[in-house]
């Protein structure tokens, strides 16, 4: 991300533009913002997880046990819909929950389970409960028609049919469940979009108010999570658990009506200073009780300085007539400040930390949730619970910001090979928050072991040419890729180097370039089992005396200089699975040919 870059590529005509490593969300965010509108319905669909036809078209459910009757439905819809025809109700069931279709027409007097015992069984299914459903009958009474209405039919049709109202019927019914379908996903698209702008909105303003003191960068974010996590152990639920995480956020929000020179005083404050500093619980929770929708936002704010003892401020409450979260938040905000460097103090040991939390519960804490903070401080056998290491205490972080999934030790394992998290150089949290899940993270990954090899390759071939444009653009891929799957410090290495090379720095060159391409390498080799071996089981097998005549034409058309034809031939080596004991010749063959090195190509043939 480069100042001024927007500007520059909107002037140059693009539209917007997204900085790599691309966050999945943002990504789908944009391209629902530039899709146009025609498209849309197509992509909620496919999210719903519709089945969605090779053809593009709507598919409908013929359900009759008459084939006559199956046939003559089948003939009219067939121009516009893809049919599929079901001959019983058990088949109609396994076939609309397999293949979703978009409408199922369904007789009412089937053989077996007849049409009501159907759709009430379509009704409870988890994949199909919402396909609508024509019934298909050929009865002239009404009250069939009310019982298929109050069984939930969204319509009915009278055989034998008349081909307009078939059509018109399926086309509006079909209509408006594509139209309650992109609706239903919008609307859910546009809440979790609420939601989150809300959260990032908190975020902003709470990195607002630790931006006023130098050293409490991070600090509202830290006691956010100490908090929510300390409500997760306690049994909260996870809307609760959120809403903790969120008050935490904005606990100390008062600080924006308190003087800088204050807040950052190293030396001792005086009486009247501190009662300016203890004035931000009153402020903060007169600028959180305008927000109506969240009233429980300005408890934190006010009451986490509240004493479990009485003695707190701003109004002395005692016990548990202090709200339990404020109670939580008070532990987590005392915890940070120890843990993290101060005007006033540096960070204290993980011992020293644990034995004023045990010594203030009862006191300054509530002694239930002080043990609490005192099993997640035993948990942290690494002392990682600072301002340095921090985030992602809290268990049920990334499902709050819908990253999925959580940590790596509730990662689906049987999609994400074990021996990932032994390679030091990806960081697997990174690389699943950029690919979304396991399955796109372990096929990136596996991309990314199938090309590393020949990228470093073609990186040295340019840098021993000093060909220092086109290797900077083949940096920037590997500083983009490498982001993608995790690997930063790779990532920040080529970034250096990228610079290096857009300012032709040729001695920043020299001192970084080994590194990059071993490490690079490095971590191809580590990568190396997800590449799976060459499967040529389906190909046809080439005998060692029919590979024999083939090199003699190869060589034939070598000796009149009939390149295109030889190197054809060389192509269609790849059609036949190749004896063992040739694969190495074929495959020096193929790569030769590629190169354009046509003057190799003799010595390979000739090569025993």
């Amino acid at each position: 991300a480069v100042s001024g870059a927007r500007e520059t590529y909107l002037n140059a005509g693009f539209d917007d533009y997204l900085t790599k490593p691309v966050e999945p969300s943002k990504l789908e965010q944009m391209i629902m913002e530039y899709l146009p509108e025609e498209k849309i319905i197509q992509v909620t669909e496919e999210i719903s997880g519709r089945s969605v036809s090779a053809s593009g078209r709507s598919a409908v459910l013929v359900v009759d046990d008459d084939e006559l009757i199956r046939k003559n439905a089948e003939s009219i819809l067939r121009p516009s819909y893809d049919i599929i025809c079901a001959d019983s109700g058990k088949t109609a069931i396994e076939t609309a929950e397999r293949e979703r279709p978009d409408l199922i027409l369904l007789d009412i007097n089937l053989g077996g389970l007849d049409g009501f015992d159907v759709l009430r069984q379509l009704k409870k299914s988890e994949t199909a409960h919402d396909i609508p459903v024509i019934f298909i009958t050929g009865d002239t009474g009404e009250e069939t028609e009310v019982r298929g209405f109050r069984e939930g039919a969204s319509d009915h049709v009278r055989k034998p049919f008349v081909p307009e109202v078939l059509l018109q019927r399926t086309k509006r019914v079909i209509d408006l469940y594509h139209f309650q379908s992109g609706l239903k996903q919008e609307v859910g698209r546009q809440t979790a979009r609420a939601d989150r702008l809300s959260l990032e909105m908190m975020m902003a303003l709470s990195k607002t108010v630790d931006a006023k003191d130098r050293y409490t960068n991070g600090h509202s974010g830290r006691v956010a999570e100490y908090s929510a996590e300390i409500a997760r152990r306690m049994g909260k639920i996870e809307a609760e658990q959120e809403k903790i995480y969120e008050m935490g956020l904005m606990h100390d929000i008062g600080k924006i009506g308190v003087s800088e020179e204050i807040i950052n005083k190293t030396s001792r404050l005086t009486d009247e200073e501190f009662a300016q500093i203890k004035k931000h619980t009153v402020i903060g929770c007169d600028i959180l009780s305008t927000i109506t929708e969240m009233p429980d936002l300005a408890t934190g704010a006010c009451s986490h300085h509240e004493r479990y003892d009485g003695t707190g401020y701003p109004d002395g409450l005692k016990g548990e007539d202090i709200p339990e979260a404020a109670r939580i938040i008070c532990v987590a905000d005392c915890y940070d400040a120890m843990t993290s460097t101060r005007t006033y103090s540096t960070p204290r040991s993980q011992v020293a930390v644990r034995a004023e939390i045990e010594r203030c519960s009862g006191s300054q804490f509530d002694p239930v949730i002080a043990a609490v903070m005192l099993q997640m401080i035993d948990d942290d056998t690494g002392y990682k619970m600072n301002e340095q290491g921090g985030a992602h205490v809290w268990k049920n972080m990334d499902k709050l910001w819908n990253i999925q999934p959580d940590e790596p030790d509730e990662i689906n394992k049987s999609l994400l090979p074990e021996f990932i998290y032994g390679i030091g150089e990806i960081d697997v949290r990174n690389g699943l928050l950029h690919c979304g899940t396991e399955e796109i993270y372990t096929d990136t990954l596996t991309a990314f072991a199938e090309a590393v090899g020949e990228q470093t390759d073609v990186i040295e071939q340019y840098w021993n040419a000093r060909d220092i444009e086109s290797l900077t653009i083949k940096v920037h891929a590997i500083k983009s890729t490498s982001r993608i799957i995790g690997a930063e410090d790779i990532g920040t290495l080529a970034e250096r180097l990228e610079k290096a090379g857009h300012d032709n720095d040729i001695t920043a060159l020299e001192n970084g370039m080994d590194e990059l391409l071993t490490r690079c390498r490095s971590l191809g080799r580590q990568l190396k089992p997800l590449v799976k071996a060459d499967d040529d089981s389906a190909l046809s097998p080439i005998s060692p005396e029919e590979l024999s005549e083939l090199y003699g034409i190869i060589r034939e058309f070598y000796s009149v200089a009939d390149y295109d034809s030889f190197t054809q031939m060389i192509e269609n080596l790849g059609s036949y699975r190749i004896p063992d004991s040739e694969k190495e010749r074929c495959r020096a063959l193929r790569e030769a040919a590629d190169a354009l090195d046509y003057d190799l190509i003799p010595e390979i043939l000739d090569k025993e």
